[in-house]
């Protein structure tokens, strides 16, 4: 992560929207494309942790913006998300944790 100071702001553009059940309703998210730059910064941050001692789930870097949690509807849902593409100044590494009925989110680290 430490590589990134320095660096030129990363690009990312939107693409595509989805969601995947879980055991309190739907979770909605829209993709973003996989920048190859993107995907080295994560599997670095990923070794790093694991380095140091973290559990870090070891599946394919889906880069992605959680839209909503917990999600219920009677009938179809229809999204759209508009082409969109943007320039990140930074990144943020975040801890989600499940308190009581809801997500909470801790920033720990941002470069």
């Amino acid at each position: 992560v430490c590589a990134l100071h320095g660096s030129d702001p990363i690009s990312i553009a939107l693409e595509g929207i989805g969601s995947f059940r879980q055991k309190h309703g739907h979770t909605w998210w829209v993709g973003v494309q996989a920048d190859p730059e993107l995907v080295v910064l994560a599997g670095a941050l990923a070794e790093a942790l694991r380095q140091i001692g973290l559990a870090i789930q070891r599946r394919e870097f889906q880069p992605h913006i959680t839209l909503a949690r917990g999600v219920h509807s009677s009938g179809p849902v229809l999204l759209e998300v508009p082409s969109c593409e943007f320039t990140v100044p930074g990144i943020s590494l975040m801890r989600s944790q499940h308190k009581g009925d809801r997500m909470v989110y801790t920033e720990l680290a941002r470069v």
